[in-house]
């Protein structure tokens, strides 16, 4: 008799991240007691102990299965997504390491999720897998963590409130942390710290034409901003990041509806600290592009990132004062598109009662984007294939489901 499958396996469930998302599973599927779990990744000795420092208050981790697969071994990673309905990848650099498991879980005809926010790695999964994915009839939703799921949700969450026709929507990422010992350390893993170098370094730096449509009356195109300018009494610098992308598909993808346009910024204390960024980033432009020194840095991060990267985790006590804050401020018309946007909506999104805002808030927005999967199929696309996670869960209750947990949506004027 054939097993039935699993309904979710986490991937790379001892590394730093799928560490956040088993403890997060833990305490979620209280509220799911149906779900049926398990965790892999290359070393079942890690995986026994994430389950043991996972546990919150006391949960019963009898039932839940330890599964061996490694990422560079075809047949394992195969053999473990015929086991499930859908496999959730934590484990990155994708660029590095994720090519493969996309592959083996469409070839198993299983849903894959994961929470990366690599550009190229995107660009690579809808190139090589959206036919496929498809034929197949499963799902390959990128992007449900941290990095790009606020930005994508958030746009969508402002057009259903917004009661009229949004044109475009202006995001300021606000990030406080807390000086410790007078200079932060240790805040990003090396792992993470190499897929920022890799994207940096292999990616073009003028802009390339997008392989989907996204037609905007120039009219009302929107216009990026001064290189530094004012916002919500903070200094604000451009940050051209994967966000940008993810939301440009997401609004592409809904044909019927005028596509929302997005500029992402980075928001800062003071004037210095945006000159500091801006001067930086050019540096490391110069470094990486002029001088090809991708190789040093990945060998010497904490050399070349001023302590800021670590070869182990990052230092918790540093993490606990992370703030994490988006506010986004969209206009468009509440009455007849005509003349120049005029109605203003803002909103606000941002992860509470965490202890470390980036992993945590990540760990809740993939779990619920998987349990939206496995629930609600019917309010998501007939058609599957590679997907946004604004596209995947537009018409579902993922946004209300964050919103009742640890990650508020908001709108705070309308």
């Amino acid at each position: 008799m054939k097993r039935q499958r699993i309904d979710l396996i986490i991937f790379g469930a001892s590394g730093y991240t799928g560490r956040f998302v088993v403890s997060e599973m833990l305490r979620i599927c209280q509220k799911y007691p149906n779900i049926k779990w398990a965790i892999a990744g290359r070393s079942k000795e890690k995986l026994e102990a994430t389950l043991q420092y996972a546990k919150n208050n006391g949960e019963n981790i009898s039932g839940i299965e330890i599964i061996t697969a490694d990422a560079e071994n075809d047949e394992s990673l195969k053999a473990m997504c015929s086991q499930c309905k859908i496999v959730m990848n934590c484990s990155g650099p994708f660029l590095k390491y994720g090519d493969a498991l996309v592959k083996a879980a469409i070839d198993c005809k299983t849903h894959y999720i994961d929470v990366c926010s690599e550009g190229m790695f995107l660009d690579q999964v809808l190139a090589k897998y959206d036919a496929m994915a498809q034929e197949a009839n499963v799902f390959v939703i990128n992007a449900c963590g941290m990095g790009c799921l606020p930005a994508d949700l958030g746009v969508v969450f402002m057009q259903q409130q917004f009661q009229g026709t949004l044109n475009s929507v202006e995001a300021y990422l606000t990030t406080k942390l807390k000086m410790v010992n007078s200079w932060p350390k240790n805040i990003m893993r090396d792992s993470t710290w190499e897929a920022t170098i890799q994207e940096t370094a292999k990616k073009p730096i003028w802009k390339r034409e997008d392989n989907f449509s996204y037609t905007i009356d120039n009219k009302y195109r929107l216009k990026p901003r001064r290189c530094i300018h004012k916002k919500f009494d903070r200094w604000c610098v451009p940050f051209p990041g994967t966000e940008e992308t993810v939301v440009k598909r997401t609004q592409s993808y809904f044909q019927t509806q005028r596509p929302v346009q997005f500029k992402r910024y980075h928001s800062l204390p003071s004037l210095l600290a945006s000159l500091a960024t801006i001067i930086g980033g050019y540096l490391l432009l110069i470094l990486l592009k002029v001088f090809s020194l991708s190789d040093l840095f990945i060998k010497y991060p904490r050399l070349f990132s001023l302590g800021f990267v670590t070869y182990g985790d990052p230092d918790e006590k540093v993490m606990e004062t992370l703030v994490f804050d988006y506010q986004m401020v969209g206009l468009g018309w509440k009455g007849e598109v005509q003349g120049p946007p005029r109605d203003e909506i803002i909103a606000r999104i941002y992860p509470v009662g965490k202890k470390n805002a980036p992993y945590e808030g990540t760990a809740v927005a993939v779990i619920y984007s998987a349990l939206t999967l496995l629930t609600e199929r019917d309010k998501m696309p007939a058609k599957c294939g590679v997907m946004t996670p604004g596209a995947a869960f537009k018409s579902t209750t993922l946004i209300e489901k964050l919103t009742n947990d640890n990650l508020k949506f908001e709108i705070i004027r309308k």
